[in-house]
């Protein structure tokens, strides 16, 4: 990462502008592996039906084929969530984790190299931040809230071959 970015970072975090499961209990997944499909695949195995899967990146770098499926099966923002791209503005869907949306994308990002570092995936429900992974794939653990049954992150990480702990 350059040194302009992790300048954007800290200035971010030191305005605020990333507050999520991190101001709650937690568990971190520090060996999640670098897999997005299989990533997108265990979602509905973590956050239960009616949760939103939010995808961040950088402007104009999705796939074509990837940006119809996001567009066709985006809802409107549910929350105000915290970007981890300040500058150009992201691409950015709002997707809801349904095993029958999910799918098809993982089978489409299969086709692709998982963007280490340049992704920012989180997932709410009802405006709560579940899980969060800023700069997803590279050294950052993603971070779970407690509001998740516990059950639902060992079968996620089970499905991932990952771990957890207490943050």
């Amino acid at each position: 990462m350059d040194r302009l970015s992790r300048l954007f970072r800290s200035l971010a975090r030191l305005a605020g502008l990333r507050e999520g499961p991190r101001s709650e209990p937690c568990w971190k997944l520090p060996n999640v592996p670098r897999d997005l499909p299989a990533f997108v695949r265990a979602l509905p195995k973590l956050i239960p039906e009616g949760g939103v899967f939010y995808l961040e990146g950088p402007q104009g770098k999705t796939p074509d084929e990837i940006r119809k499926l996001l567009e066709l099966n985006s809802v409107d923002d549910e929350a105000k969530l915290s970007r981890g791209i300040l500058w150009p503005p992201p691409d950015i869907f709002h997707v809801p984790i349904r095993e029958h949306i999910l799918a098809p994308l993982a089978d489409l990002l299969a086709n692709y190299e998982t963007p280490v570092g340049k992704l920012h995936l989180q997932a709410y429900k009802e405006g709560k931040v579940l899980l969060w992974g800023f700069d997803a794939f590279f050294d950052d653990p993603f971070i779970v809230s407690k509001r998740v049954p516990e059950e639902n992150l060992r079968a996620f990480c089970d499905a991932l071959g990952c771990t957890y702990k207490n943050a």
